[in-house]
């Protein structure tokens, strides 16, 4: 039962050994084991490790109580489980994904990717934004918190204006950062309006209402988020932009 535990057979049979004598010194558990004095030493210590001995006098080990020491296997046991439980739940996660992709495309007619283009990061993201706001004919329409991404476009969106192309920016300016990005954007020309929630966990740029590129936030914190996504997809793009328009119409013009 030991062994079951994730103990070895010599650690199992030094662990009753010592628990049966009071302890152990180096030498007894090299006699007992049929091993070096230092390769004793490292499964005595190994063993202090999985909470089975502690240290005593004159380098010799006593054994931990009986259900001190299976506890401390219990727990071990439980942490390894939940870890490997953990690694279960991505690999399910990451099947469920591809399955239903599958399944969409064989029995729906439709490629997700057609729908959604995952995008690998928020780095990702940035780019794809460029590269739309490079293409803008006619419309940018912006929504993010405090814009502090502002410089990573600055220069696509200068140049989009002076293409004659509406920029349109929802945020929020609650601090010094904010406001210097909502100073720049008027600057700029854009039209600058402040959303009246305290917090909106939505960043994205809408082109032309023909590209759409977002992400969600997980957190308030932003310490995680939802994997971003480009699309140029018709309907997911009017939702978002009647979402915007929505918003724009009940929020403040920035002054």
């Amino acid at each position: 039962m030991l062994e079951r535990m994730g103990v070895s057979k010599a650690e199992a049979k030094l662990y009753l050994k010592v628990l049966e004598d009071g302890s152990i010194n180096l030498e007894g558990a090299a006699k007992l084991l049929g091993c070096s004095v230092r390769e004793a030493e490292t499964l005595l210590k190994a063993m202090t490790a999985k909470g089975l001995l502690k240290p005593s006098v004159n380098n010799s080990y006593e054994a931990l109580k009986p259900k001190e020491a299976v506890n401390a296997l219990l727990k071990a046991k439980i942490e390894e489980l939940n870890a490997k439980l953990e690694h279960f739940r991505g690999d399910a996660s990451k099947l469920i994904s591809l399955l239903e992709g599958f399944y969409a495309e064989r029995h729906l007619g439709v490629k997700p990717e057609e729908l959604l283009k995952p995008l690998e990061a928020l780095s990702s993201m940035e780019l794809q934004t460029v590269k739309m706001l490079s293409e803008a004919q006619r419309e940018v329409n912006i929504f993010t918190a405090g814009f502090g991404w502002l410089d990573k476009v600055y220069e696509e969106l200068s140049s989009a204006k002076s293409r004659g192309v509406k920029v349109k920016v929802l945020m929020r300016v609650v601090d010094e950062e904010s406001r210097k990005a909502a100073e720049r954007l008027k600057d700029l020309g854009a039209e600058v309006r402040v959303q009246r929630e305290p917090w909106y966990p939505l960043r994205g740029t809408i082109v032309d209402d023909s590209k759409l590129v977002f992400l969600i936030w997980a957190t308030e914190h932003k310490t995680r988020y939802y994997r971003p996504h480009y699309t140029e997809n018709e309907g997911l793009i009017k939702v978002f932009k009647e979402a915007f328009s929505k918003r724009w119409e009940d929020a403040e013009a920035y002054t």
